[in-house]
């Protein structure tokens, strides 16, 4: 059996794989403990002031789905992970979907559940940036040659 030599861009793709998975699991994380044990206000006050009127009105419910986004997401990332270090042929196809999907829920993080403080939109500002280095990553040719 003859072994694949892993690309040294490698590493810079699985650092910013790391980076969106920790984040998106902490979002999360941050989002299920607000809705799980704050009360309507709490829950108000993570959702920016220049939320839209529908997300207001249903706010527990929109950031629950978030939740439930983000963790699929980020558990996502960490099989993505394992399938850049050992080159299985599932990971370039999954990480090109994955990584947009993330840009995209992100984006929409930003527009819906608003910029309230600078620590979330930096958080959801890195989570669209991040994936989008990731797809980079992913077309290059020594990349793209080692996992498929």
């Amino acid at each position: 059996m003859v072994r694949k030599r892993r690309p040294y861009d490698l590493i810079y793709l699985m650092t910013f794989e790391f980076l969106v998975s920790i984040l998106a699991f902490y979002s999360s994380v941050i989002m299920i403990v607000v809705v799980g044990t704050g009360t309507d206000v709490e829950v108000l006050d993570m959702i920016g002031p220049n939320a839209p009127s529908w997300v207001v009105d249903s706010a527990s419910e929109v950031l629950t789905a978030f939740s439930a986004g983000f963790m699929v997401l980020a558990l996502l990332s960490f099989l993505l992970l394992w399938g850049f270090l050992r080159a299985k042929s599932f990971a370039w196809s999954v990480g090109i979907i994955a990584s947009a999907a993330t840009s995209v829920t992100g984006l929409v993080a930003i527009v819906t559940i608003g910029y309230n403080d600078y620590q979330t939109f930096f958080r959801y500002l890195i989570l669209v940036i991040a994936p989008m280095c990731v797809i980079y990553l992913l077309m290059r040719k020594d990349i793209k040659a080692y996992l498929v």
